[in-house]
């Protein structure tokens, strides 16, 4: 049996976990069966969040192109767009991007990214985003989780502002905030071979002035690749890499059965995060409990693919699903070895993908 072996297991002895990303990282591959995936996450100070992402997948005969966009704004709910790209535009950079009415540009040093969305007919959705990354990136080891006969690794720029101009469902907005980027890619491996069960959490304090954001993202692979836990989160303070985590767990409680999907699904998420202090290299914890509040929105991913696609899909797995959630108010508790525990509060998005 092919086995899963993460990339905190491939780090050799002596040799730092964390690390910090290079351009490589981020530069489209699309050489072979798997997905990628690159995405711009966003919280604004007003209270709306979202992303707007670029998909590529190669699972069929030939590739599937795609950009979804999500934006969620207090008192007029949840908008989700997914529109088919038909041509993927790689520039010479290997990192900026575009497909019809999405484009992606970054400049020279990868320092900052500016990010049209133009394709919003359904709610009347149109943004120019640009997005200023305040530090570094992380990766676990060399980043790649090997998983039976393919590689998978996810890329994080984690610390960065954004600034937008938006039309959403036709009223305009002007909106300041944080946020994160992520390169996500699978080679040599069919997507819906990678993981079963994935979780991934983004967590903004109150204090918008000086913010502490984390996320967590973590998949397990399927039985046949032995059922395995991949892991990875980051805490960052004051727009500054802290501390990065690879010992980590998510506990999904309370579940009640969501009709539309069959899937038993949690009232209670309990994440917990272990690793080190990137500057002093000391012990740290981080654990969240939380019970979200708003749901944002389950996606019927077969229903959003191709047709062609969906049927090749459709012979492997039988009913894979995203659900998504804010909590509005979140408390996140810290423990750094040899000092007082802290909690913080702020509001948190969720996301659980189930394909079983």
């Amino acid at each position: 049996m092919s086995k899963t072996i993460p990339a905190s297991q491939r780090v050799p002895e002596g040799v730092p976990t964390a690390n910090t990303t290079t351009h490589e990282d981020f530069v489209w591959s699309c050489k072979s069966t798997g997905s990628e995936t690159q995405t711009l996450y966003f919280r604004f100070n007003s209270g709306i969040w979202g992303f707007i992402q670029i998909a590529w997948g190669y699972i069929a005969v030939s590739p599937t192109i795609q950009s979804n966009a999500m934006f969620y704004v207090p008192g007029d709910g949840n908008a989700f767009e997914t529109h088919n790209g038909h041509k993927l535009k790689i520039a010479k950079d290997g990192v900026s991007s575009d497909v019809h009415g999405v484009s992606m540009k970054w400049d020279e040093n990868m320092e900052k990214l500016i990010v049209d969305y133009t394709i919003g007919k359904k709610y009347n959705i149109k943004g120019h985003f640009v997005f200023e990354r305040t530090d570094h990136g992380f990766k676990i080891g060399d980043g790649k989780n090997i998983v039976g006969p393919g590689t998978v690794q996810h890329s994080f720029y984690p610390c960065g502002k954004v600034k937008a101009n938006m039309i959403i469902k036709g009223k305009p907005y002007e909106e300041t905030g944080t946020g994160f980027y992520i390169h996500a890619m699978s080679a040599d491996i069919m997507p819906y071979n990678v993981g079963q069960e994935w979780s991934f959490t983004d967590f903004v304090s109150d204090d918008k002035a000086n913010p502490t954001t984390f996320q967590l993202l973590q998949y397990i692979t399927p039985a046949r690749f032995g059922g395995t836990l991949c892991t990875q989160a980051g805490l960052q303070i004051d727009g500054k890499n802290y501390a990065v985590f690879w010992d980590n767990n998510v506990k999904l409680e309370d579940n009640v059965k969501d009709n539309k999907s069959g899937y038993q699904i949690p009232k209670q998420i309990i994440y917990e995060a272990n690793g080190e202090i990137l500057k002093d290299k000391k012990k740290i914890k981080v654990t969240m409990d939380c019970r979200p509040d708003v749901f944002l929105q389950r996606i019927d991913v077969l229903y959003e693919l191709p047709y062609f696609v969906k049927i090749a899909v459709q012979t492997l797995i039988t009913n894979p699903f995203i659900f998504q959630w804010l909590e509005l108010k979140s408390t996140m508790k810290i423990e750094v070895e040899g000092e007082p525990e802290k909690v913080l509060t702020g509001s948190s998005f969720h996301e659980l993908t189930l394909m079983k």
